[in-house]
């Protein structure tokens, strides 16, 4: 898939809820692969849709992705044929650790 096409209100959203999980304690590209993972219109996205879309490193990408699904931020889906894992957030499902604390 690559690059997601986005919306000018949905990179304004991802750059905001961004900045709001820098200032709540956050790494800023944490905040942004979940705004991404929140606001995409695909309900999941692979490591290379998030990698190139954001436009961050391979390394980081891996690295924060990593810390997402060991907090239980994000979480993932196989597909039947296919290798790759694709991201989800958490965010609205029943347990997920963001509406226990609310």
């Amino acid at each position: 898939m690559a690059v997601i096409k986005l919306t000018t209100e949905q990179k304004k959203l991802i750059e905001k809820i961004g900045v709001y999980m820098e200032h709540a304690g956050s790494a800023p590209v944490e905040g942004r692969i979940s705004a991404l993972l929140l606001v995409s219109d695909e309900p999941e996205l692979s490591f290379d849709d998030i990698h190139e879309t954001l436009g961050i490193s391979k390394s980081a990408t891996s690295n924060t992705i990593n810390v997402l699904l060991t907090t239980n931020k994000i979480d993932y889906i196989t597909k039947h044929g296919d290798r790759k894992r694709y991201f989800q957030n958490q965010i609205g499902k029943v347990g997920s650790p963001i509406l226990v604390k609310m």
